[in-house]
């Protein structure tokens, strides 16, 4: 469920507030506990069709001293 008043938390987000890494507990979601953040690095594809778009972005964890690998998700809407 979405706060009323947050609307740029509607749509497909993961808020990863308790990540395992390396033993230790991370939280890349709430950026006052200084723990780590999500960095947008670019997109490797985007698509439009006649029913659906999408694209595949890639996302940088950072864990606060810690640099974990990038990942590539993606996702596709339908129009």
């Amino acid at each position: 469920m979405n706060a009323p008043d947050h609307y740029h938390h509607w749509g497909l987000w993961n808020p990863w507030t308790h990540v395992r890494f390396e033993n230790e507990v991370v939280d890349f979601w709430n950026l006052k506990d200084r723990k780590g953040t999500v960095r947008f690095s670019g997109f490797n594809a985007i698509e439009a069709g006649a029913v659906y778009s999408g694209f595949s972005a890639l996302h940088e964890h950072i864990v606060f001293k810690k640099t974990v690998p990038k990942r590539r998700p993606s996702m596709k809407f339908k129009q």
